[in-house]
């Protein structure tokens, strides 16, 4: 699996969450600021792989003899 497939997956698994109100009294004890601290955290990461792959693809020299 790659990895920003993977990021994506938790990404949108996480706003599910966050924005599932009638799954609240699951996650009573839960504070919201983790919840959207590791949404930022995920979103960051996605963009950060993504800039990074770019970055890697742009700088990949193939020399063929």
């Amino acid at each position: 699996m790659k990895t920003s497939t993977l990021l994506i997956s938790l990404l949108v698994l996480n706003s599910s969450v966050l924005f599932a109100q009638f799954a609240n009294w699951l996650f009573a004890y839960v504070n919201p600021f983790v919840m959207i601290g590791a949404e930022v955290v995920l979103a960051l990461s996605y963009f950060a792989n993504r800039i990074l792959k770019d970055v890697r693809d742009v700088f990949d020299v193939d020399i063929k003899l």
